[in-house]
């Protein structure tokens, strides 16, 4: 069964027909690319090249760095800590920030926006993005602009919200801004990771909440990014599905999605594992349900605009 990676990123250096080959060779049909460190035209760049396989994302490089440059920010242990909304800098600059967005999706090129990461935990220096901790309220008024630009454009936003020990206080800001732009279509990335209890409580809420799963049955590359340990099992080590993530798959098929999340070279020689890991959760549903987390939502969700 072909997928759709609703979750991918290049780096400045990636070899771009390589990443292309790789994903053709794992059967990935089209791949939801966005920035982080790279400029947003290197992913038109990508795109340019590869169209019917690229799906351009906007607002991971140049959105966030407005976050960053807006925030209260601080180096403890040589980790950037990113906190909050400075005020009299959000007063000087969003309305150019919020015109660049407009520019962007009005050009038609992008699919939607994002990555953008409202909790992001900074763990070490091995891993370039883990230097780096965001920690920005989801229900702030800049953010629920964020999310009305969206519904305007009928894009929808990715948002990277880590749950940890301030789950009980983040997930309550991040349901008031999921029910105050209920037209948004948000796509919740890698599912928090949270434990299934608490998706499943969070789906049923939302109607306009969606999420990528990253199956990490065989959890491939795991020892260098402290993160990814974080994600609770889905299958148990017979490669069988969690009852309880079984009955979540059946009943949100329609809002759940493939998300690799390779980045780097070396993610990328994962891919091929992690997309047959999903194929093998994937035969344990029904075809219904199997087709719409394998490609189905997402072309719903990226095509909708195109």
């Amino acid at each position: 069964m072909e997928l759709i990676d609703a979750h991918a990123h290049i780096t400045r250096l990636t070899d771009l027909d390589a990443v292309a080959a790789r994903m053709r060779a794992a059967g990935i049909a089209a791949a939801v690319v966005m920035a982080r460190e790279v400029r947003e035209d290197r992913i038109l760049e990508f795109a340019g090249s590869h169209p019917r396989l690229i799906w351009p994302m906007f607002g991971g490089r140049v959105f966030q760095r407005a976050l960053q440059d807006g925030s209260q920010k601080s180096s403890p242990r040589g980790i950037r800590h990113y906190r909050g909304f400075r005020q009299d800098w959000w007063r000087r600059h969003e309305g150019r920030v919020f015109a660049t967005l407009d520019a962007a999706l009005e050009s038609g090129r992008f699919r939607g926006i994002g990555e953008i990461r409202l909790k992001h935990r900074g763990c070490g220096r091995c891993v370039p993005e883990m230097k780096c901790d965001y920690d920005f309220e989801p229900d702030h008024p800049v953010i629920l602009r964020l999310l009305d630009v969206a519904a305007r454009w009928r894009a929808p936003v990715v948002l990277h919200l880590e749950v940890d020990e301030d789950a009980t206080g983040r997930l309550a800001a991040f349901s008031r801004a999921l029910a105050s732009s209920a037209q948004t279509r948000v796509v919740w990335a890698h599912a928090g990771p949270c434990p299934p209890e608490t998706l499943k409580r969070m789906l049923a809420r939302h109607a306009n909440l969606h999420a990528e799963i990253q199956p990490l049955t065989r959890n491939t590359y795991a020892e260098r990014v402290p993160m990814l340990r974080t994600f609770p099992p889905v299958a148990g080590p017979d490669g069988r599905l969690l009852r309880v993530w079984r009955e979540l798959f059946e009943t949100y098929a329609d809002r759940l999605m493939f998300g690799a999340d390779c980045r780097t070279p070396a993610e990328y020689r994962h891919l091929a594992v992690r997309a047959e890991d999903m194929r093998g959760l994937l035969a344990q549903l029904s075809l219904r349900s199997a087709r719409r987390i394998a490609h189905g939502t997402a072309e719903r969700l990226y095509g909708a605009r195109h």
